[in-house]
C-alpha cells in the first residue's frame, strides 16, 4: 500500500512536469506500468483522473486524451482478464503501439527513435528485476519469452 501511495506520488510530479517542462507522455507510461503491476478497477480509476487532470493542466480540451487512455486500459484489462497473459513482451509491445497513438491523440511532437529508446530502456530494466526477483524459481519460467 505504501508503495502504491509513493508511486502516485511521483505520477502527480510527472503530472506537473509534463504539463509545464517536456512534452512526452511520461504519466501514460507510469501509469502503464502501474497497470502491469496492479491490474485492478482501483488502476482503471487512477487512469481516468490522471487523464482528466492532465488534459486540464494542458489547456486542451477535457476529456480527449481521457477517453482514450481510460479505453486502452479498459481494453487491456479485459484482455488480461480472459486470457491469463503472462508474457511481458506483449505488454510491452501494446504500451509501445499504445503510447504512439496515444502521442498523436493528444498532440504530442513523435520522435520514434526517442520512443524506442525509452521503452527499449524499460524493458531492460523490468527484465533485469524481474530476474533478480524470480532468480529462485526452479520451473524455470520467463515470462520475458
Amino acid at each position: 500500500m505504501i508503495s502504491r501511495i509513493i508511486f502516485i506520488g511521483i505520477l502527480l510530479l510527472l503530472l506537473l512536469i509534463e504539463s509545464t517542462l517536456i512534452s512526452y507522455p511520461f504519466t501514460f507510461i507510469l501509469i502503464f506500468f502501474l497497470f502491469m503491476r496492479h491490474q485492478s478497477i482501483s488502476t482503471l480509476l487512477i487512469v481516468l483522473i490522471m487523464s482528466f487532470m492532465l488534459d486540464s493542466l494542458r489547456v486542451i480540451p477535457v476529456g480527449t486524451t481521457a477517453i482514450f487512455s481510460f479505453a486502452v486500459f479498459f481494453v487491456l484489462f479485459l484482455y488480461n482478464r480472459s486470457i491469463e497473459l503472462g508474457e511481458m513482451i506483449i505488454l510491452f509491445i501494446a504500451g509501445f503501439l499504445a503510447t504512439l497513438v496515444y502521442c498523436y491523440v493528444a498532440k504530442y511532437p513523435i520522435n520514434i527513435f526517442f520512443h524506442t529508446l525509452v521503452f527499449a530502456s524499460l524493458f531492460v530494466v523490468s527484465y533485469i528485476v524481474h530476474q533478480k526477483k524470480h532468480r529462485r524459481r526452479s520451473n524455470g519460467y520467463n515470462p520475458f519469452i
